[in-house]
């Protein structure tokens, strides 16, 4: 399986741990990076991702910590924009955000027989 080096992964957000505790349970971050990039390795990060996603394997790397993500055939997709309001200048924020129940039976979408 080959790794991919990870400076932005796309994990769950802290404003979601609320959530997240309460219905699941204990959360714990497996890897958690950010950094400013220009737009193009930014591009670039997000085209190699897709690729590992769709082979169902992902491997990301930071320095010598390395977590393994196996992506099942159906995941949840979340993707959010937002802007926030400041008093000298306002941000804008792109989430995409891919989640999934570990060991969840994948019987795929219904059908008629």
């Amino acid at each position: 399986m080959q790794s991919l080096p990870v400076k932005s992964p796309i994990l769950s957000k802290p404003e979601y741990q609320h959530i997240v505790g309460r219905v699941m349970g204990k959360k714990t971050v497996l890897l958690k990076s950010e950094e400013k990039r220009d737009i193009k390795s930014v591009a670039a990060f997000l085209r190699e991702l897709a690729d590992k996603i769709e082979s169902q394997k992902v491997v990301l790397k930071q320095g010598s910590k390395e977590t393994k993500l196996k992506i099942p055939n159906t995941v949840e997709l979340e993707v959010k924009a937002e802007r926030e309001d400041g008093k000298n200048k306002s941000k804008k924020k792109l989430e995409v955000e891919i989640e999934w129940v570990v060991g969840a039976k994948d019987d795929g979408s219904v059908s008629l027989g």
